[in-house]
């Protein structure tokens, strides 16, 4: 299982790829990266679930947390 930590420097190295591949998107992306850099654990769920509108609207695949994680992150974030 992932840290938190582990979790958000693989996700920002995946959004910093995915504006090489799609440039289009990179305002987007941006402002995810931004929202990520300063994330806190307990605000996971909300981060996720606009992660994942933005895979899903785009069509592109990021690395997700289990749930497990989520719920470990939350528990002592």
């Amino acid at each position: 299982m992932r840290s938190f930590s582990e979790w958000k420097a693989q996700l920002a190295l995946a959004l910093s790829n995915l504006v090489k591949e799609r440039p289009e998107l990179s305002g987007e992306i941006a402002e995810l990266a931004a929202r990520l850099q300063k994330l806190r654990a307990r605000h996971v769920p909300a981060f996720l679930a606009r992660l994942v509108r933005f895979c899903a609207e785009h069509r592109v695949s990021l690395p997700l947390p289990s749930e497990e994680e989520v719920r470990s992150w939350t528990k002592s974030g």
